[in-house]
């Protein structure tokens, strides 16, 4: 059963409209005692406590990689109906964050391989932690990066549950949102091309947009959500504290991913140090010589 993709993804898919089901439940519970932000965190930790433990049960953290995505697809639209703020700006914002969210959901499903293929990253943590992984598992690989997409979502979260007027300013976020997900998109794209044309794995990577950075799709994702950030504090400047969740997502990637990802990528890819002085690691601007 773990061996086949289809119902790798059924098993997911159920398991995320569960979670859509007990947060949607829990709200209702929680917003009569306290603020619409503490609500959706509570039930963002359960629905993230649930996930980790059918995780747990298929002994695969790999079924938590699609909340990323999928989370704040269902947050927005929830608030959005919820709240009944069919406003420009409001809509301007469920749209960016759907056609990210799916985008990034289906690149996923793309590579997806089946339950008893696990991320790497989470194979190497399980190595090094030893009997403390049940720990590492919830609090690193679950519980972290579910409190870095809660506080990036905060201003669509404050955007949503306040009828701001538009203001043409809003359009400049949108434009680094879209723009995030256009080298997001150019990128995977270039890089499923690489995979089915490479003559070995030790190949790296060196043509368009990853000649000039060494990750073009984490650009994508950092513009992705600074977008979403200066949308929400053109409508209402006082938001400008909700920039803490677009910088901890900064600090996540520069930090932790692209450390990972590059230690990882040493091991076994060919003059990676070569490569990783000739290539900037973020930002794809051409080298001088």
């Amino acid at each position: 059963m773990k061996s086949s993709k289809k119902i790798g993804l059924l098993i997911i898919g159920l398991t995320y409209l569960l979670s859509f089901g007990l947060q949607a439940s829990l709200y209702f519970l929680f917003i009569q005692s306290n603020p619409i932000w503490l609500s959706i965190l509570l039930v963002d930790v359960i629905a993230t406590f649930f996930v980790y433990l059918v995780g747990t049960i298929f002994q695969n953290a790999t079924v938590y990689d699609p909340y990323w995505s999928v989370e704040p697809m269902f947050v927005s639209l929830f608030l959005v109906i919820l709240n009944k703020n069919f406003s420009l700006g409001s809509l301007l914002t469920l749209a960016i964050i759907w056609i990210w969210g799916l985008r990034l959901t289906i690149n996923w499903i793309i590579t997806f391989k089946n339950l008893t293929h696990q991320d790497w990253r989470y194979d190497e943590l399980k190595k090094k932690s030893g009997k403390l992984y049940f720990a590492v598992n919830f609090l690193g690989i679950h519980l972290t990066p579910t409190l870095i997409v809660y506080l990036a979502m905060l201003p669509f979260i404050y955007l949503i549950t306040n009828n701001l007027a538009f203001n043409p300013l809003a359009l400049i976020g949108a434009f680094v949102s879209i723009f995030g997900i256009y080298l997001e998109i150019h990128s995977d794209i270039a890089m499923h091309h690489f995979q089915k044309i490479r003559q070995s794995k030790g190949e790296i990577i060196n043509v368009g947009l990853w000649k000039h950075s060494r990750h073009p799709n984490y650009l994508g994702e950092i513009l992705f959500w600074w977008g979403l950030f200066f949308i929400a504090v053109a409508l209402a400047p006082s938001l400008y504290w909700t920039g803490v969740g677009a910088i901890a997502n900064n600090l996540m990637f520069v930090f932790i991913s692209v450390p990972m990802a590059e230690n990882h990528m040493a091991t076994y890819k060919n003059d990676f140090a070569t490569y990783k002085k000739q290539t900037r690691m973020l930002l794809p601007i051409p080298r001088k010589g």
